[in-house]
């Protein structure tokens, strides 16, 4: 059980932090599609509205943050409600979009990645079960070795890049990972303290994705994905 809650945690930490950089490299449009959710013939939560565009970043940051977490196996009693409570939220998103034809895309992907409200359901449905699973054994969970963290960066990196060149055709989100993985390992090497060594697990794609942030809403996103 214990290596199928790795691979659960591989699989979960790498789909987070790629679904994140991609709604992070054009969060205006994400937060466009956040709008499409809070309409009145939606959800019915305009006064939301007004705030979409933040909603949009830390949503992103979020994302990338709790996927990182998951792979370090940091703090994973509170990772793992988190990322239970955002999945739950998505799969709900996703199925009343669905079942109601209200949203016809979820925008999870932003513009790299068209998926239809049931493609998006059932995507959410899937990780639902790798998120439970890393829930169940939430307590069993412990931070990473070094060598652990080695092999688990080392794997996501393959995904990651699977996905990233494979899927979609975009180099960064590799490039971005690696300074991540990179950066909280040699930060956890010569932290002194743990709590020095489980802040750089946050800290770390936390600043990188804020940064990331600003610089595409002060220039353009880094690849455009629309087709004009």
């Amino acid at each position: 059980m214990k290596h199928i809650t790795s691979i659960f945690r591989i699989i979960v930490g790498s789909l987070f932090i790629v679904s994140g950089l991609i709604k992070a490299n054009d969060p205006i449009g994400f937060s466009y599609k956040l709008k499409d959710y809070f309409a009145e013939d939606v959800l019915n939560l305009e006064f939301l509205a007004y705030i979409a565009l933040p909603l949009a970043v830390i949503i992103c940051i979020a994302e990338i943050i709790l996927g990182a977490a998951t792979l370090f196996g940091t703090k994973m009693k509170l990772v793992s409600w988190l990322l239970l409570a955002m999945i739950v939220f998505f799969t709900f998103l996703t199925f009343y979009s669905a079942y109601f034809e209200k949203v016809t895309d979820c925008g999870c992907f932003g513009d790299a990645l068209k998926l239809t409200p049931w493609q998006s359901f059932y995507k959410d449905l899937v990780l639902l079960v790798f998120v439970a699973g890393i829930f169940i054994k939430r307590n069993s969970i412990i931070s990473n070795t070094r060598n652990a963290d080695l092999l688990f960066s080392m794997v996501s990196l393959c995904l990651i890049g699977f996905f990233s060149v494979g899927v979609i055709s975009w180099f960064f989100p590799i490039l971005f990972s690696f300074a991540v993985f990179y950066a909280i390992i040699l930060l956890k090497k010569y932290s002194g303290t743990i709590a020095m060594t489980n802040s750089a697990v946050f800290v770390v794609p936390a600043l990188l994705s804020l940064f990331l942030s600003l610089y595409v809403l002060r220039h353009l996103p880094i690849k455009d994905f629309r087709p004009y």
